[in-house]
């Protein structure tokens, strides 16, 4: 399945498993779940997510690199400071906070299974594909980086 590797864009991606994630909510009601406070709580990861995001995004601007996902060969530079000492992929990590946050917000115990296909997802055909153009591009400096900074935290 090379033809999906960085084809996707992965907003699009993410919206949807976000919509998975809303069917199996409202039409698999036997594995929904109730808690005091799940809708703040679900609002709360959301918010987080959009802040790990927009710093992420940040981040990439202030280095004067591209973000732009279906290139990679494109990248100027690596930037290793901020979010990115602790996420080789704080972007996709926000997004995965996202899906989290979507999920308790709906609460449906099946979502579960949505979360990891992101993730399965996102490492096969976006981040490893990534990593490969980031090798390619910087080599050495950028296996090192690889060697101490996790994929996702």
């Amino acid at each position: 399945m090379k033809f999906l590797e960085l084809k996707v864009p992965p907003v699009l991606v993410f919206l949807s498993f976000a919509g998975f994630i809303w069917i199996i909510s409202n039409y698999i009601p036997d594995f929904n779940y109730d808690f005091p406070g799940q809708k703040w709580l679900g609002f709360g990861v959301f918010t987080i997510a959009v802040i790990i995001g927009l710093i992420s995004l940040a981040q990439f601007r202030k280095a004067k690199t591209t973000v732009h996902p279906q290139k990679p060969g494109n990248a100027s530079k690596i930037v290793t400071s901020g979010v990115y000492q602790i996420s080789r992929n704080p972007m996709y990590l926000g997004l995965l906070l996202g899906l989290v946050g979507w999920c308790i917000y709906l609460g449906n115990l099946l979502n579960i299974f949505c979360l990891i296909g992101f993730i399965i997802y996102m490492n096969r055909f976006q981040i490893i594909p990534e990593e490969t153009a980031m090798i390619k591009n910087f080599g050495t400096e950028f296996v090192e980086y690889k060697k101490s900074v996790r994929r996702w935290i």
